[in-house]
């Protein structure tokens, strides 16, 4: 019975062995690959295309000499492509948030006019016309940016901050009929405006280094702008108003603020 239990035994151990040895044979399997989360720090620059449509109200008073004379006043709107370029950077600061700077600067050539008789009591005046314009050229900001990461590559983000543009401004008044009654005033200026912006965005991060976005923009430029013309009233080859040949006649023209709406899609790279 022992050299049973003792040969019971010996059996036991050299099953056990042989499979500690298959089980060494056996493939170890890898720790899984975890990949690395990108991130969105760093700076960044890149160019931008879209739209823009902006409105601003205009009017033309006759304060001395024409007093007869309705006001004019018009709303001047206008859309066109806009593109520029922009630079700035980005610090994830948690898991799922972002916070950044960002400059940029726009061109357009958008341009728009009016031009209408003048009237008395509503009764258009013959051979006459009054014209009223806004162009602007460029838009420049400097703004903020906090974004929320819906994924690890895609920010949903806000932005406001300080703005800029360059705007011309025309506006010119004619009267000349055959019955010898001539005046004719004009204001042909540029002047750059400052305000704010604030918008939104959707960016989407296309790779380590590329940077895609879709981003509405809202500009409020206090651009208000006056200007008295003051020109001769002729009435058959003589001064009729004031002191002859001075100036006789004022004309007002003045301009509302400026208020731009732009879509635009950008691509930046980043370093």
């Amino acid at each position: 019975m022992r050299h049973l239990s003792l040969a019971a035994l010996a059996a036991a151990s050299v099953l056990a062995c042989s499979q500690i040895a298959a089980a060494a044979d056996l493939p170890v399997k890898a720790p899984p690959i975890v990949a690395a989360l990108p991130s969105w720090t760093g700076f960044y620059v890149g160019a931008n295309l879209g739209g823009a449509w902006w409105s601003e109200d205009a009017s033309i008073f006759f304060p001395d000499g024409l007093r007869g004379l309705d006001p004019v006043g018009v709303n001047l709107r206008r859309g066109a492509a806009i593109g520029g370029i922009q630079q700035g950077f980005n610090w994830q600061f948690a898991p799922n948030w972002v916070w950044g700077l960002e400059a940029d600067l726009s061109v357009t050539n958008a341009g728009a006019s009016s031009t209408q008789s003048l009237t008395v009591g509503g009764a258009p005046v013959i051979f006459s016309s009054s014209t009223l314009g806004t162009k602007l050229d460029w838009l420049v900001s400097a703004r903020n940016r906090l974004g929320f990461l819906i994924t690890p590559r895609l920010m949903l983000y806000g932005t406001g901050g300080i703005a800029g543009a360059r705007i011309e401004y025309l506006g010119a008044v004619s009267i000349n009929n055959p019955f010898g009654f001539v005046y004719s005033a004009a204001s042909a200026f540029t002047r750059t405006a400052v305000g704010w912006t604030a918008g939104a965005g959707l960016e989407w991060m296309l790779s380590d280094h590329w940077l895609l976005r879709g981003e509405y923009l809202f500009y409020d430029l206090s651009s208000a702008q006056s200007q008295n013309v003051n020109s001769p009233l002729i009435f058959n080859g003589l001064c009729i108003v004031g002191r002859c040949p001075a100036p006789a006649a004022t004309t007002s023209f003045a301009w509302t603020d400026m208020r731009i709406n732009e879509v635009r899609a950008a691509l930046s790279y980043k370093f």
